[in-house]
């Protein structure tokens, strides 16, 4: 009889201990898949606020340019090829401000992205180069105002 609880004991020593460290993997598989997961949503957030921060500097840079060949010549080959730097300059920053629309649910990220792709499109409606030249700056600090927000997010993942 003696025998047989032995046995049993044995049985349910073994079970118990099985059940355990099916436990203790899953938890840790769980807990690495977690942090793979920020790791890479923090990767993703990282390399979209950079493209953002490009793409809008980007964009002040063919608005600028364009700026300074329409002062020249509107009718001018090279006006025409600097509008359309700026068109496509300006549908890369739009699809890089939806790329941090869709990654952050931050909504100081999401306004300061905003400004400055705003700021950046108001140089096409200046009036005179000295306000196409007094909104570059404005647009820089936009953009480093965002990184810096965007970098503190980042940073707390």
């Amino acid at each position: 009889m003696s025998a047989i609880v032995t046995s049993i004991i044995a049985v349910t020593g073994t079970l118990l201990g099985s059940l355990m460290t099916y436990l203790l993997q899953r938890r840790s598989i769980e807990r690495s898949e977690r942090f793979a997961r920020t790791e890479r949503l923090r990767g993703e957030q990282i390399k979209i606020y950079s493209d953002f921060a490009r793409m809008v500097l980007d964009f002040r840079r063919a608005q600028r340019r364009a700026w300074a060949e329409r002062a020249k010549d509107k009718n001018s080959e090279a006006f025409r090829t600097a509008e359309d730097e700026v068109l496509r300059a300006r549908a890369a920053g739009w699809t890089a401000l939806y790329q941090v629309e869709l990654i952050t649910e931050d909504v100081e990220i999401r306004r300061l992205a905003n400004r400055a792709m705003e700021l950046a499109g108001s140089m096409n409606k200046a009036e005179s180069t000295d306000a196409v030249k007094a909104l570059t700056p404005e647009v820089r600090a936009a953009v480093e105002n965002f990184v810096r927000t965007a970098g503190v997010i980042v940073r707390k993942v």
